[in-house]
């Protein structure tokens, strides 16, 4: 009895599956939820290098801002309250405009004029006072 078996595969077959199998999937074939849809487009149209050569991104707004509500009472009223311990301890009111000082030169906040924007202002963006509770730690 003679038994023969001849194995006809084809290397370019056999290639081309396993490119297949390696390949790393391609984000846009595949669903994007809503949210991550909304990431990826955000992300397109707000990119930008700056001149220190580092890629920014706008920080997107998932949610209106009215949804903040009127803070500036509340701000007002601590503002008053701090500047009567303040008052009471000169170098802690001393220590809070340095500290204050080098938030503004760091670019993390700055003086806003409230009566030179109005929302029909291309550039309009509602101002949002936020309370300020500072801390003092003893040494």
């Amino acid at each position: 009895m003679l038994n023969l078996h001849i194995n006809g595969t084809n290397i370019d077959n056999q290639l081309k599956q396993f490119w297949e199998l390696e390949e790393i999937p391609n984000v846009k074939d595949k669903l994007l939820t809503p949210e991550e849809q909304f990431v990826e487009t955000h992300f397109q149209n707000t990119y930008a290098c700056n001149s220190d050569g580092r890629f920014v991104v706008k920080l997107p707004f998932y949610k209106s801002n009215s949804e903040l509500g009127d803070s500036k009472p509340a701000a007002i009223s601590r503002l008053l309250a701090m500047e009567r311990k303040f008052k009471n301890n000169p170098d802690f009111g001393k220590q809070y405009k340095e500290f204050m000082n080098e938030y503004e030169s760091l670019g993390h906040m700055s003086l806003v004029n409230s009566r030179s924007h109005t929302s029909k202002d291309q550039n309009f963006y509602r101002i949002t006072p936020l309370s300020s509770h500072p801390a003092l730690q003893q040494s």
